[in-house]
Order: C-alpha cells, then sequence, then structure tokens
C-alpha cells in the first residue's frame, strides 16, 4: 500500500466520527492548555519573586501533578469510548481483507494526528494565555505585575513529552483491544448489550456499609489533626461506596419502576424504562464518576473562594492589632507591667505610640482528658490507658482578675471555682488535674472565649479549652510543674497587641525594631512577633494562589463531567436508535416517543447531583475542622459559600443536561425521520 493511505484513511475516520472526535480532541487541547500554564506558573520568576512565592511555587506543582495524573486516567476513558464505537469498522476492515497488523497502523496514525493536533494547538494556547494567567495570579494575590513575555522551551519541551507518554500508553491500549478481537466479535461489539440485570443486595448492603463509615469518619472528628489524618481515608471510602451504590442502586430503581403497573404500563414511561434496564451497571458507574467529579469541584470551590473572600477575617482573627508579640516567659515571676513598659520604650524610641492594646498573661499547656480527669503528663496515666490524640486538648488558664481586666467584668472567684469555655468538648462539672492535685469546680460556663487569642492559632489544632481560675497561686503552682526528667509541663505566655498612632507608615519597621531588641532574651525564652502588614500579604499571596489553582481544577474536573455525561447521552442515543425505530414502526407517535425519551432522561440524571449535595452535606463538619487550620472559625460564612457554590453548579448542571439531551435526541430523531 502507499505511503500516505494509512494517515489518508485516519484522517477519513476522524472526520467521519468527527461527533466522537471533536469533543476528545478539544479535552485533550485544553489538558495541554492547563498542564502548560500551571508549569509555566510553576517556574515563573515573578511568581517566585513575589510575598509567598515559594508557597505559590509548591502549589502550582501539585496542581500540575493533579492535571497530568487526572489527564491520563481521563483520556483513557475517553479513548475506551472512542474504541468501542470504532471496533465495528475495524472489523469491516478486517473482512474486506485488512490485516490486524495494518488496522494497528491505521490506529497509530490516528494516535498521532490526535497528539500532534492537541499539543501543537495546547501549546500555542496556552503560550498565548500564559501572560493573562499569571496577571491573574498576581492580581488575586494582590502582587506587583511585570509586564515581559516569555515562552519557556523547556515547559513546552515537558508538557509535550508527558503528553506524548500518555498517547503512547493510549495507543498500547487501543491495540490491546484491536489485535486481542476477532473480526465478528469486532462487528458485533456494538450490538453486544447486558444481560437483565439483578440487584446484587450484597453489593449494596457493602456500599451503605462503606459510606457509613465514611459519613461517620468526617461527623465525628473532634479537631483538625483527626480531620487531616482521616480526610484522605473519608475520600476514599466515599468514592468505592459511589460506585457500589450507584451501580447497585441503579438497578433497584429500574426495578421498582417495572414492577409498578400504574406507571411502567405508560407510553412514555415502557421504552426508557426497558431501556435503561439492560445497561444499568454500566449506567450506574457513569453516574458515580459524575457523582464524584461534582462532589470534587464543589469541595474545591467552595473552600477556597471561602478562604479568598474571608481572607482579611482570618487576617484580622490572627492579628488583632498592627504589632502582635506573643512569647514564652522566662520566669512567672516577671510582672506584665515591666515587660510592657519596655516594649513601649522601643515604640516610643521609634517615634511611636502604642494605642488600642490588648495584653494579658495566660498559662499554656497540653494535656489527655479522659474521665473529668487532665493529664498534663502521659507517664501519670498509669491503668487509664494510653493516650490517644483525640483525648488531647490545649488548656488556656487565666486569673479571674486577668479576666476582669480584659473583659471589664466584674467577676469573683475562690477557692476551686473556675469559669470554662469550650466549643467542641463537653465539659463535666469537675475537672481534675492529676499533676497539681487539684480538682476545680465548674461553676460557670461561659457563652464566648474569655481571651483574644489571635497568633496563638495552636489552638485550633487541638480542642481548646479555656479556664478562669481564682488566684495567681495556681498559676504559679502550674508554672512549678515538671516531668520526672526536669521539662516544664505548662508555660506562661505573654501575649501584647497594640496599634500605632501614626498608622501604617512604621508598623514593619517597629515589628523589625522590636524582634532585634536583644533585651527582649532577659525577659522570653522565645518571642514570635508579626505586623499585620506583612502578614496580609503572606495570606494574599497564599489565599489566591489556592483560590485560583482551586478554579483551574474546578475548571478541569467540570469539563470532564461535561464530556463523561456528553459521551453518556451520545453512546445511549446510538444504543436506542434501534428500540425507537421499532416502537415508531409499531404505532407509537412522535410525540409519544419525546416524552419516552425525557422520562427515560430525567430519570436518572439528577442522581449524582443529588449525590454529590449528600457527600457535600455531611463531609461539612470534616472541611470546616480543616479550614480552622487557616483561623477560619465562621461556620455561617463557610455555609453560606457551600450553598451558593452548589446552586450555581446545580444550575451548570441543568444546562448541561439540557444541552446534551438535545444531542441525545437528535441522534434518535435523525433515525426515526
Amino acid at each position: 500500500m502507499r505511503l500516505g493511505f494509512y494517515p489518508k484513511l485516519a484522517l477519513e475516520g476522524i472526520s467521519k466520527n468527527r461527533r466522537l472526535y471533536f469533543p476528545y480532541i478539544l479535552t485533550a487541547i485544553f489538558m495541554v492548555m492547563m498542564e502548560y500554564i500551571i508549569m509555566f506558573l510553576s517556574v515563573n520568576e515573578a511568581v517566585a519573586k513575589m510575598s509567598g512565592g515559594d508557597l505559590l511555587s509548591v502549589f502550582m506543582s501539585l496542581g500540575k501533578f493533579v492535571i497530568g495524573l487526572f489527564a491520563l486516567f481521563f483520556l483513557f476513558y475517553s479513548n475506551s469510548f472512542l474504541m468501542k464505537k470504532r471496533r465495528k469498522e475495524f472489523g469491516l476492515f478486517n473482512i474486506l481483507g485488512m490485516g490486524k497488523r495494518h488496522i494497528g497502523i491505521v490506529v497509530m496514525w490516528e494516535t498521532l494526528i490526535v497528539y500532534l493536533a492537541s499539543t501543537v494547538i495546547g501549546c500555542l494556547l496556552g503560550i498565548a494565555f500564559s501572560k493573562f494567567a499569571e496577571l491573574g495570579l498576581l492580581r488575586l494575590t494582590k502582587a506587583e505585575a511585570d509586564l515581559t513575555f516569555s515562552i519557556p522551551l523547556n515547559v513546552v519541551g515537558t508538557v509535550s513529552v508527558i503528553f506524548f507518554i500518555i498517547f503512547v500508553l493510549l495507543l498500547l491500549n487501543s491495540l490491546r483491544q484491536v489485535g486481542f478481537s476477532s473480526a465478528i466479535n469486532l462487528l458485533r461489539s456494538e450490538n453486544v448489550g447486558e444481560k437483565p440485570p439483578k440487584a446484587n443486595w450484597a453489593v449494596g448492603i457493602l456500599g451503605f456499609v462503606i459510606l457509613g463509615i465514611a459519613y461517620f469518619l468526617a461527623v465525628s472528628v473532634s479537631n483538625a489533626i483527626s480531620a487531616v489524618a482521616y480526610f484522605f481515608i473519608a475520600v476514599l471510602l466515599v468514592i468505592v461506596a459511589t460506585y457500589l451504590i450507584m451501580i447497585f442502586g441503579s438497578v433497584v430503581i429500574c426495578r421498582i419502576l417495572k414492577n409498578n403497573k400504574n406507571y411502567y404500563y405508560k407510553a412514555n414511561h415502557y421504552v426508557s424504562v426497558s431501556s435503561m434496564l439492560y445497561r444499568m451497571r454500566r449506567n450506574g458507574a457513569g453516574l458515580a464518576s459524575i457523582c464524584i467529579l461534582s462532589t470534587m469541584v464543589l469541595v474545591m470551590i467552595s473552600t477556597t473562594s471561602c478562604l479568598f473572600f474571608g481572607e482579611e477575617d482570618l487576617l484580622m482573627t490572627r492579628n488583632p492589632r498592627q504589632i502582635n508579640i506573643n512569647s514564652i516567659k522566662v520566669s512567672c515571676e516577671t510582672s506584665d507591667e515591666e515587660i510592657t513598659d519596655y516594649i513601649n520604650g522601643i515604640v516610643v524610641e521609634a517615634g511611636e505610640t502604642p494605642v488600642n492594646p490588648i495584653r494579658y498573661s495566660s498559662i499554656d499547656t497540653y494535656g489527655a482528658y479522659k474521665n473529668d480527669a487532665v493529664y498534663l503528663d502521659p507517664s501519670s496515666m498509669g491503668g487509664v490507658g494510653n493516650v490517644s490524640f483525640d483525648s488531647v486538648c490545649e488548656f488556656l488558664i487565666i486569673t479571674v482578675d486577668e479576666y476582669n481586666r480584659i473583659n471589664n467584668a466584674n467577676e469573683t472567684l475562690s477557692g476551686n471555682d473556675c469559669f470554662v469555655y469550650s466549643q467542641d468538648t463537653k465539659i463535666s462539672n469537675t475537672i481534675n488535674f492529676v499533676e497539681l492535685n487539684q480538682e476545680f469546680k465548674v461553676v460557670r460556663e461561659l457563652d464566648k472565649e474569655p481571651l483574644v487569642i489571635g497568633m496563638l492559632n495552636s489552638a485550633t489544632v487541638t480542642r481548646p479549652i479555656f479556664l478562669v481560675v481564682s488566684n495567681e497561686g495556681i498559676v504559679e503552682s502550674l508554672c512549678d510543674l515538671k516531668t520526672d526528667d526536669g521539662y516544664g509541663l505548662a508555660d506562661q505566655f505573654y501575649t501584647y497587641f497594640f496599634d500605632l498612632a501614626g498608622g501604617t507608615d512604621k508598623e514593619v519597621e517597629i515589628a523589625e525594631k522590636i524582634a532585634q531588641n536583644e533585651g527582649l532574651n532577659d525577659f522570653f525564652r522565645t518571642c514570635n512577633i508579626e505586623s499585620r502588614t506583612i502578614s496580609r500579604d503572606d495570606f494574599f499571596s497564599s489565599f489566591g494562589g489556592l483560590f485560583y489553582l482551586g478554579i483551574v481544577l474546578s475548571i478541569v474536573f467540570t469539563l470532564a463531567s461535561v464530556l463523561i455525561i456528553y459521551y453518556k447521552q451520545i453512546s445511549e442515543g446510538y444504543e436506542d436508535q434501534g428500540r425507537f425505530e421499532i416502537m415508531r414502526k409499531v404505532g407509537m407517535t412522535q410525540q409519544e416517543i419525546k416524552k419516552g425519551i425525557n422520562s427515560q432522561l430525567l430519570t436518572v440524571f439528577f442522581l449524582p447531583l443529588v449525590g454529590a449535595f449528600m457527600h457535600i452535606a455531611f463531609a461539612f463538619p470534616m472541611i470546616r475542622k480543616l479550614l480552622a487550620l487557616f483561623n477560619l472559625k465562621n461556620t455561617l460564612f463557610f455555609a453560606t459559600t457551600t450553598l451558593i457554590s452548589f446552586v450555581v453548579f446545580a444550575v451548570f448542571y441543568t444546562i448541561v443536561y439540557k444541552i446534551t439531551s438535545n444531542a441525545y435526541l437528535k441522534i434518535v430523531s435523525s433515525k426515526l425521520n
């Protein structure tokens, strides 16, 4: 055969099947473009130079890995669908005398053409939009824009190599499907349907059990560290459970509809239910994929947008004032007034005056809270059992005099009485500090945190418990507690937040002067000093970068969902052409056929959206704990953001349903007309 015969035959095959190949090639182009853009941003000098640029580069590197891996799996899915629709054509070639080797050459040319088209066009579009992507990222992170334009050839080469490997794997998979099938099997592949499925109750029960475990993990996490530890386990369990339940549930729904005589024996339901019944296992797997991708989109866009739009609120939570100091005192005997006067002297010497101060001392310690007792030293637990992280709480303790001064109150406590506040831990009537050999009686639970903890964001990692005790003697006793090895069990923190009378002009300079003052070593073992201005830059770069990556990945996963829905409608349209043609011949009207088609599409199409809503609802407590690591404690704001994200996605999902259902109708109607 002539050398140009195979590429010509490959081009004709792509052209004749353009309804299938066009979205496949578009997806490949989009994946190449997004991989180029994210890889471009990960090595971009303007991004690296900005505040928090190292962290942004890490985010982008994570993004390019996710997109590359997802492109591999999703292009495999799309290619398998294409090969299924082309097998009949290849079988015909085989019967007409074309050997498997020659068919393989045609497949190779088709793969090469798609690879070259998607890589070249994708890289060109990536280059064209890379500067817009860079400016968009810099705008979100509120960094200065760099107007220079560059084309990193190493990025072009890396992207080309990555997708070359992906398409080589796709080619090998296609050759395997053609090579191991006879001509007869290839010809009959489109007509091979499923046997009427039976509901496998063992699979269904297993799916609900696994989903119950995943939901229990999500709603029962007690702190952020547990949420991090269990998050990926819960995600894997939800994915497995979704596939099992969707496959089982789809069959059960069709069986129920078929057994309902009043529903089944109607013109617009009979054909639709009968058609679905023979492909529900495959249909269930497709619905599960759409459900999982929809959930991923909702989780990413709701969390990253919540962090981005709430970053100013987060900043104020962490840095209540312009200058924020949090330190561990060398000795509990050092007076707070002496330390405050020393720091104020540094500020005045720099030509500024502290205003709006928040100042207090508190004991900060960790202990296992079990059976109304607090064990600061695990070795003292004796026969109580091994300590688990879930039982560890952070205790922030102040005196009632300090509480009154901070909150402008006039409370009194005596003896071992105490006030307590805890958001996530149930507190009993007594709290016994074992090492202190002292039991506190809880006389009142406070309705809000007694301290502005600010930089003490460790309180968001474990469950914080605030205690207000009666006198300084208790504080001093806690400071004196040591392990057998001589390590202290509790530290006294000095916290000082204040603004500057002159505004923000000298904020960074004064923060640096305080940090560089060696005299503070006489007061503090460790000292953490932050400026709100510097923290704001870090927040904008971190949360802006996360939001940007969330948008990119959401677009990628949404496109994947759209393509799965499209291919699902196209494949079912071709399968149902013959069935609806027969029904037309036996007297079913065009209007009745359209009603039957709409009934079929509506029966299961919105199941993934319902499943995604359930997943995001049960994941809400776990995600809320994870967001607490960023000091985001505004549950109402997160709930509102999640709900808005779901509504917007549901509207988009409905639009996709309308467009793809029209494609299905055109395929079926073309045969009828």
